[in-house]
């Protein structure tokens, strides 16, 4: 990503963000899936797609800082 520029450049933010962001909410969709908090649960569909959509997207605003050309110490704003 950190070679290209346009269209090239914002096809491989999405890739990389969807797959990251995936990643994450995949392992705390699993963590909230073993925890057992003693009572009744429930999961509401809208808000565990937002919370995955969530996910996507500040992932690629964290990469998109972090090898942003125009910033200095960008890979230290946007997560080591």
């Amino acid at each position: 990503m950190r070679k290209s520029a346009g269209r090239v450049r914002l096809f491989w933010l999405g890739v990389a963000a969807t797959s990251g962001g995936f990643g994450i909410w995949a392992t705390h969709f699993i963590a909230m899936l073993a925890f057992s908090p003693g009572i009744p649960t429930g999961y509401n569909i809208a808000l565990t797609v937002l919370s995955l959509i969530m996910a996507i997207v500040l992932t690629g605003v964290g990469l998109d800082v972090a090898l942003s050309r125009n910033l200095p110490r960008a890979s230290l704003i946007g997560g080591p």
